[in-house]
């Protein structure tokens, strides 16, 4: 099972549509990379950034993905400097 899988099974009980679903994990994926992956030559890095836009109408969902995402993210929180 993939981790794309995974994250499917995990927002299984969401009403969000989809696509917001998807782009959560797209969002997610890059986010966690931080800038600590990159391709291309060195001297001019592409990172895989992604600045992401959930837009519809009220109560159709995107908060109920951004959720999760967040407390992946938190909770997976790299400690700063001492």
């Amino acid at each position: 099972m993939t981790n794309e899988n995974k994250w499917m099974l995990y927002t299984d009980g969401l009403s969000s549509p989809e696509n917001f679903i998807r782009w959560g994990w797209y969002y997610l994926i890059g986010a966690a990379l931080q800038r600590r992956v990159w391709c291309g030559a060195d001297h001019k890095p592409i990172y895989p950034n992604k600045y992401v836009q959930l837009v519809g109408k009220p109560g159709v969902g995107k908060g109920l993905i951004i959720k999760p995402i967040y407390d992946i993210l938190n909770y997976h929180k790299m400690a700063g400097p001492s």
